[in-house]
């Protein structure tokens, strides 16, 4: 069974209206440059783009609209006619650069460097928010006693 499976019930074309223009617009455009191709499970190849959205979206959590675009994008320059060019004409050079940076990563080891450097970064957040939420108490705490 694939993994993609368990997302079909909740995929995009079922919740477009939620959906920003832009990641509309993204979405329409990676599915109609993978038509025709579909995975080893014989699944068209779009539902491992909607996947990948739902993940960073629904599991991770990430709002931002470029970062949500690049993952519908993500293999449209590597497994499609589409260029670089035309991602960034059509969604601007942020979208096109995140697109670029994994588009690219061929090997395994690449794709393992790349794993270590977001589990960095998001466990790097992590420990700002911590800590900015350490110091917000302490200044709280002295105010209150400031203000006695």
């Amino acid at each position: 069974m694939s993994p993609e499976l368990g997302f079909r019930a909740s995929n995009i074309e079922n919740n477009k209206s939620n959906l920003s223009g832009r990641v509309k617009d993204a979405s329409d455009f990676a599915k109609k440059a993978h038509e025709g191709q579909v995975r080893k499970s014989n699944e068209p190849y779009f539902t491992h783009c909607e996947a990948v959205y739902k993940i960073l979206k629904e599991e991770w959590g990430i709002e931002n609209e470029d970062c949500l675009i690049a993952a519908l994008l993500h293999d449209t320059v590597e497994d499609t006619k589409v260029t670089l060019e035309e991602i960034k004409e059509e969604f601007g050079e942020d979208v096109a650069k995140l697109v670029s940076g994994v588009t690219n990563l061929k090997s395994s080891n690449d794709r393992e460097n790349l794993k270590k450097i977001l589990k960095n970064f998001f466990f790097e957040i992590k420990k700002i928010k911590i800590k900015i939420k350490g110091k917000l108490f302490c200044e709280r705490f002295v105010s209150f006693f400031l203000l006695k």
